[in-house]
């Protein structure tokens, strides 16, 4: 049987299999048409997305029963998209660090594919002591903010990791959708006019959408989750060219939920802000079957085989890597007039005329014929040919060059001649190339500086990259990034390496003041490895805060006992009460500073709600109401109150121990129907004062008191004996006092 004939069979069976694969299969590897030109452009290898909700939360928010439901339908709605969705539910602070962590490593590690995050659930924004504001989002065991705000922030993931989550994927698009409402984002809010799919939507970007901003809260039946769905089944299509971008989905999520929550809820959409990130679009493709035409929505006449290439292109990548002219023969005789048949026609002419083997490469072909390109975006691979005789071709179309890029990392780098990209490699490799000027660049993020090189036919031209590797060993979780001059490279949290282009960097940290900016220079083949901080551990009992200053500049805060990472120098610590003094620290690299303060408690039983304070040499310190705890410092101390419900007494504490002191007390109530005034007395201090028609209750130690009528009444004084868990009722009305 002649190729030609297997070729059908084969095409016929293919065919057959598109129309029955799932809808998932048909997506894997994703090409779409540019509809200004009609280019081919493949973008997307796998998809894949992981789907969060976090509903029924244990410490202090509010349950969210629907958000059981968004999951459901943003999944299924995802997997008629073409997506692998992975679905998380209510998890804690670690499974969802845990989530983003083992997904990005499954999946965001290849440059083809695309990555969708969506999160449901409560999120939340806090002010900064240095200014601005932090958004998080809420796993189930965070704590309410007003009630613990550092064991908030604990627990909570900000939005600056989820940048570092962001800049950590490899994939060249990536888009995070939360159905939460919080401000302090790490994106650069957008109002663009949605572009036509180009070359450009193809490049990098990092994608952000959230359903409201700070102070705005989420309804638990979602309008987010609803308009997403009608997003994607094609109501978002604003040029109806069959596809939704991620800027057309943020645009038609803000005018419609705005609406639909009657203005409650502003979503806010945008891209990363970083210069090699923020190029690109997110697509949804609304037809499945096929490229779609340009300018139109309907799905072509020629049949499509499982691998997404028309029969034509099939048959070309048979023929082209034959030996045989009969093959050539065959495809000239199926498509004598096709997009290859200038190409077929030269390379039978060769074969007639030669016995030595030849292989055609499909390179730039005239106005009228379309690129051919594989998923990755390259030229359709050749093999080493023997060259036939200029005069026999010409100028020859089908002369190679191969590109050698060395790169000691694993990171991605993309081939471009001009706008368009040909070839993409990760780390150390080699690519064919037709003759021309190129330039190699970073895929993703600007580890190393883009080259340009010049490929010629029959040579190659090698590229490398001097590298090495900058470890930076920082004690504590803060972020800092790497900057070349003003660009910034990456970013990390608490200690990492990087493989870098050798040349001067600065170390920045993200936020605050934790170190001052470090510089250093990264040499080929060597390890630079900074250890710039040490730790300051402060071991104390109490839930005290305390703030730590490096030339009176605030530089971190902790309550009770913590460890913070501090760069090497002489700090001052002070508590924010008066229950511990203020002290120097000096910080050493690579070290912890132990700061231990003993400590003792001091446990208080009174029955009452009156408040007392505790004083260490006439300074007050410390203050508490009814039955109440403090911690304290070893010494002697005096408990008091101002309203001198109980006499004041002295107590000793001690390190380690619990000194307990329990109060007895008894009720004195009086009915005054009068209105002038009275004061209870004990030895001859006043306890309290009180006027007017009214009844007042209050605790007292038991003992011996005193009733006085204000002068202006006619009454007389009276002695008033409270006894311990007895209530005293002192009745007074029609100028007599009755005491019961």
């Amino acid at each position: 049987m002649k190729m030609m004939q297997k070729l059908l069979a084969m095409l016929m069976l293919s065919a057959i299999v598109a129309t029955t694969l799932p809808l998932f299969a048909q997506m894997r590897g994703l090409t779409i048409n540019a509809p200004d030109t009609g280019e081919e452009i493949p973008l997307y290898q796998g998809s894949y997305a992981l789907v969060i909700g976090a509903s029924d939360y244990t410490n202090g928010w509010p349950s969210l029963p629907g958000v059981k439901d968004d999951l459901s339908a943003v999944k299924a709605a995802l997997e008629k998209q073409g997506f692998d969705v992975s679905v998380v539910e209510n998890p804690t602070q670690q499974q969802l660090q845990q989530a983003f962590t083992d997904f990005i490593g499954q999946y965001g590690q290849t440059p083809e594919n695309r990555l969708l995050f969506y999160f449901a659930g409560h999120g939340h924004t806090l002010r900064l002591a240095y200014g601005g504001e932090m958004g998080y989002i809420v796993p189930v065991d965070a704590p309410n903010p007003n009630d613990d705000e550092a064991g908030f922030i604990e627990k909570a993931l900000d939005m600056q990791m989820i940048e570092v989550y962001a800049k950590r994927i490899q994939a060249k698009h990536a888009f995070f959708l939360f159905d939460s409402c919080f401000s302090g984002s790490i994106f650069s809010l957008s109002r663009a006019v949605p572009e036509n799919i180009s070359y450009k939507t193809a490049k990098p970007v990092r994608q952000f959408l959230t359903s409201g901003s700070a102070e705005e809260t989420v309804p638990d039946k979602s309008i987010f989750r609803q308009q997403f769905i009608a997003a994607l089944d094609g109501e978002a299509d604003v040029n109806k060219d069959g596809y939704v971008t991620g800027t057309e989905l943020g645009e038609f999520m803000q005018n419609n939920v705005i609406n639909y929550s009657q203005g409650s809820q502003h979503p806010q959409y945008g891209k990363i802000r970083h210069p090699m990130l923020d190029k690109g679009d997110f697509v949804f493709k609304l037809e499945i079957s096929a490229t779609i035409s340009a300018g139109t929505s309907a799905a072509p006449e020629t049949p499509v085989s499982a691998g997404g290439a028309d029969p034509e292109t099939e048959m070309w990548s048979l023929a082209k890597n034959s030996t045989e002219a009969s093959d050539v023969k065959d495809f000239l005789d199926a498509y004598p007039d096709g997009k290859f048949a200038k190409a077929a026609q030269l390379k039978l002419k060769q074969l007639e005329r030669n016995n030595s083997p030849i292989v055609v490469a499909t390179p730039e072909q005239p106005d009228d014929q379309s690129v051919q390109m594989n998923p990755q975006g390259v030229l359709q691979p050749q093999t080493e040919i023997e060259q036939p005789k200029s005069e026999d071709i010409g100028n020859s179309l089908f002369e190679q060059g191969v590109l050698e890029f060395a790169w000691d990392g694993e990171d991605c780098w993309v081939v471009n001649q001009g706008d368009k990209q040909v070839a993409s490699q990760c780390g150390s490799a080699s690519v064919e190339l037709a003759p021309g000027r190129y330039t190699i660049s970073p895929m993703l993020l600007p580890f190393f500086t883009p080259t340009d090189v010049t490929i010629q036919a029959h040579q190659t031209a090698s590229v490398k990259k001097e590298a090495g590797i900058l470890d930076l060993k920082w004690p504590g979780n803060e972020c800092w990034g790497i900057y070349r001059g003003e660009q910034e490279v990456t970013s990390f949290c608490g200690s990492a390496a990087q493989m870098l282009e050798a040349g001067a960097y600065t170390i920045k940290p993200t936020y605050g003041q934790t170190f001052d900016p470090i510089d250093v220079t990264i040499e080929a083949d060597q390890t630079a490895t900074i250890e710039p901080g040490g730790q300051f551990k402060f071991e104390w009992a109490g839930s005290e805060c305390w703030t730590v200053y490096r030339d009176k500049k605030e530089v971190r805060t902790g309550c009770g006992s913590d460890i913070v990472a501090l760069v090497p120098g002489t700090y001052l610590v002070k508590p924010s009460g008066k229950v511990l003094e203020p002290f120097e620290i000096t910080i050493e690299a690579g070290k912890t500073t132990v700061v231990e303060r003993p400590s003792g408690t001091f446990d208080f039983q009174w029955p009452g709600s009156e408040c007392w304070s505790v004083y260490r040499k006439n300074v007050s310190i410390g203050d508490g109401c009814g039955s109440n705890q403090l911690v304290l410092t070893p010494g002697t101390y005096r408990v008091e109150t101002m309203q001198n419900v109980f006499v004041p007494f002295e107590i000793a504490i001690e390190a380690g121990k619990t000194r307990s002191i329990k109060k007895t007390a008894g009720n004195i109530e009086v009915k005054w129907e009068d209105n002038s005034c009275w004061t209870l007395q004990r030895q001859q201090d006043d306890i309290m004062t009180s006027c007017g028609n009214d009844t007042t209750h209050i605790t007292l130690e038991p003992g011996a008191y005193k009733f006085v009528p204000d002068q202006s009444s006619e009454l007389s004084a009276m002695d008033v004996t409270i006894h311990a868990e007895e209530t005293t009722t002192i009745l007074v009305s029609n100028g007599k006092i009755e005491v019961k």
